[in-house]
């Protein structure tokens, strides 16, 4: 369950910029608030939040933020010693072009809140920390700083041998994930199968929006919300057209060799 992510020297966004669905004081409307035992001080979520303003204001910087994250943790593993990594600095102030890019996220896994944070460059990463609350105290998993260095509070001995097998393009939270470390092991299996971002470019939400206008009461919703939404539409109708590929014998290039009987 998401919390909040931080997201700072990132494309179009330059100072420090925080998404949250940490609600406000205000409960005159308690179905759309969650309760949950992991948050301090009787917190509560939102069930969702909506990020809006002008064209190119940088609203879907936003969300690449979180695929570029879910990216890192899920593939940096796999980088060699000198990979590059998916650095995009803001290019307005070329102050910016020597900082760090840094991220922050903090969400809920398996009803214990975690708080993980990292900040690199195209060629390493320079600072990386993992917190959780397992008493709804903050302990340290780990922290990492200048690249190579790094305090442990728990399983010293098998966080510093991970450590030690970490290069310098390469999350300790995914080497140790991957190492089958426990308390790493549970983070990354809340951004492979938690975290999910759906882009305007997948065609998961148009097969999605298809199928639901073909059930009538759930159009009604959706030409509803268009009506809200003043953009002037009455009525939608869709369907979905599948290809059937001719892959017979006679559609082949000549220059393949085809199975004997085949013609």
């Amino acid at each position: 369950m998401l919390i909040e992510i931080s997201i700072e020297n990132f494309r179009s966004i330059k100072k420090k910029v925080c998404f949250s669905l940490l609600a406000s004081s205000d409960a005159s409307n308690p179905r759309n608030l969650i309760e949950t035992e992991a948050l301090k001080n009787n917190e509560k979520l939102l069930r969702c939040a909506v990020i809006y303003g002008a064209n190119a204001s940088g609203k879907s910087n936003v969300l690449k933020a979180f695929d570029t994250l879910k990216y890192l943790v899920l593939n940096s593993g796999k980088n060699f010693p000198g990979a590059e990594l998916p650095y995009q600095p803001f290019k307005l102030d070329p102050n910016y072009l020597l900082k760090p890019t840094k991220f922050e996220v903090v969400f809920i896994q398996k009803n214990i809140e975690y708080v993980y944070g990292v900040a690199f460059t195209k060629e390493k990463i320079i600072k990386e920390y993992l917190y959780y609350y397992p008493k709804g105290r903050k302990a340290i998993i780990f922290e990492r700083y200048n690249t190579n260095e790094y305090k442990f509070t728990v399983d010293k001995k098998i966080q510093t041998n991970l450590s030690k097998q970490t290069s310098e393009s390469v999350l300790y939270l995914s080497n140790s994930a991957q190492q089958n470390y426990s308390k790493t092991r549970e983070v990354v299996i809340w951004f492979r199968d938690i975290l999910k971002i759906i882009g305007p470019t997948d065609r998961i939400p148009k097969n999605i929006t298809a199928t639901l206008l073909h059930d009538e009461k759930y159009k009604q919703l959706i030409l509803k919300a268009l009506s809200v939404a003043d953009f002037g539409i009455n009525d939608v109708k869709s369907s979905i057209e599948r290809t059937v590929l001719d892959v017979s014998a006679q559609t082949f290039p000549k220059e393949l060799k085809l199975p004997k009987g085949a013609m």
